[in-house]
């Protein structure tokens, strides 16, 4: 009895590692960008690492989000980044609109019905996801960052990852 009582907490254990090692990965949702083509969000996951970006027009914060990002675009290149911004709101005209005012020159998607922001839990706008090329979630940052300091808290992020896999793949070759 006690065997069997220790085996099963021995399985209880490894299940609780196992699924607390597992990466977190977002909900792969069905949009339409600008032009209407349907995408799905893991379409965009190659081998840059992408910024999910949601957001709205009237939203202060989040204007000045997509700001930085336009303005830091090269950058963002630079450090293998992909920004795909997801606008809720309700008219494509508005976001068409807002794109071309502003000269967005990154990918942007509609989706009116808010399925991004249910399926991926997003309770302030904006909210940033940062996937890695795999689709593991590495980062979820709610509200208006800084770019300097995000771009930072990114770089550190990407480091921690890649540093992991390169892990990961010694132990497979061990």
């Amino acid at each position: 009895m006690l065997r069997k009582l220790s085996f099963t907490c021995f399985l209880l254990a490894l299940l609780l590692f196992a699924s607390s090692a597992m990466a977190e990965q977002l909900t792969p949702i069905e949009l339409n960008d600008l032009e209407g083509n349907e995408v799905v969000t893991t379409d965009f996951l190659e081998k840059e690492y992408v910024i999910f970006d949601v957001w709205t027009t009237w939203c202060p914060s989040c204007v000045v989000s997509m700001k930085d990002f336009q303005e830091n675009l090269d950058l963002l290149k630079e450090n293998n980044l992909k920004v795909i911004a997801i606008s809720l709101d309700d008219r494509l005209s508005t976001v068409e609109n807002f794109v071309k005012e502003h000269s967005i020159e990154f990918t942007v998607l509609h989706d009116p019905r808010s399925l991004s922001a249910m399926q991926w839990n997003v309770r302030v706008i904006p909210t940033v996801f940062l996937v890695a090329p795999d689709g593991e979630l590495l980062l979820r940052k709610q509200g208006y960052a800084v770019f300097d300091s995000f771009l930072d808290e990114i770089k550190e992020v990407i480091a921690q990852h890649a540093e992991a896999k390169d892990n990961d793949d010694k132990d497979d070759e061990s």
